[in-house]
């Protein structure tokens, strides 16, 4: 294990000046942070930020897509029609934040539901698929019977949540979720 004591011990006889000890423990502090409790070391170079999207499709050929709140960042983005999704939290898997995601969004929770598939399809990592920050999304494919799956329900975090034709759906969508969703439909 790592002892951060040893570590400026040792600095302090490989410098010469307190400045440089300084110095030195400031870059540290900013190396390593706190998570839970644990130290986690942090990298120097900037890092993209993981989400998860989740298209939802009906075996009836209908997609469940949520409405941004008009609050939602990216601006650009607002009152637009997208996948559900999010950021991926520390402590979770990809497969927990996507369920958790949907739940969030749209009130379905698919550990309760007689799923009929339900997998990992592929990463979106377009370098500018998001203003705000480097992304790359893992994109999950779920299959439901809607005579099966209750219905959606308005959450805090969007206006809307309804199922739509997957052969009608409106140009402008919000992030890449319209690729997304003709990518899967190949599938």
């Amino acid at each position: 294990t790592f002892d951060e004591g040893v570590f400026l011990k040792c600095l302090a006889k490989t410098c010469f000046s307190v400045h440089r000890i300084e110095i030195l423990q400031q870059l540290y502090a900013r190396m390593v942070v706190s998570f839970e409790g644990k130290r986690m070391y942090m990298y120097q170079f900037p890092m993209p930020a993981i989400t998860v999207d989740l298209v939802v499709m009906s075996t009836d050929g209908k997609v469940l897509l949520v409405t941004r709140g008009p609050q939602t960042e990216p601006v650009e983005f607002r009152n637009c029609l997208a996948i559900p999704g999010g950021f991926v939290n520390a402590n979770e898997t990809l497969e927990e934040a996507a369920m958790r995601e949907l739940k969030e969004e749209t009130g379905i929770d698919l550990k309760l539901q007689n799923i009929k598939r339900f997998q990992f399809a592929f990463n979106a990592d377009k370098v500018d698929r998001d203003p705000r920050q480097r992304t790359i999304s893992a994109v999950y494919l779920a299959l439901v019977d809607l005579r099966e799956t209750p219905q959606v329900v308005d959450t805090d975090e969007i206006s809307h949540a309804s199922w739509y034709d997957i052969n009608s759906l409106p140009d402008k969508m919000a992030f890449d979720h319209r690729e997304i969703i003709e990518k899967l439909r190949l599938f």
